[in-house]
């Protein structure tokens, strides 16, 4: 590849590359997500009211998405596993008595 003399030319990102960038940080994707949360649950305690629940599911979906985007490290991947697991088989075993 011949770069001798190229010319380097700047290009600015769009918007819809900065509200990626935006919701692709870990902070703002989890925080997407607990308020997709709660706005699920407000709508189960009140079933009349759509805002909680429009808003909670667009959170969500938005969320997610940016979760998609981010790199897995398998390592954290696998301790949320066995931590689910361990929970699991807490909520089956019988106290001792």
């Amino acid at each position: 590849m011949a770069t001798k003399g190229a010319i380097i030319e700047a290009i600015d990102p769009d918007g819809i590359s900065r509200f990626l960038a935006v919701i692709t940080d870990p902070n703002v994707a989890f925080i997407l997500l607990i308020v997709g949360t709660y706005g699920l649950i407000f709508e189960f305690m009140s079933p009349g009211a759509v805002a909680p629940g429009v808003v909670g599911t667009i959170c969500l979906l938005v969320g997610l998405y940016a979760l998609n985007l981010l790199p897995i490290n398998y390592a954290g991947l696998a301790l949320m596993l066995v931590g689910i697991a361990l929970l699991a088989i807490e909520a089956f075993t019988p106290e001792p008595s």
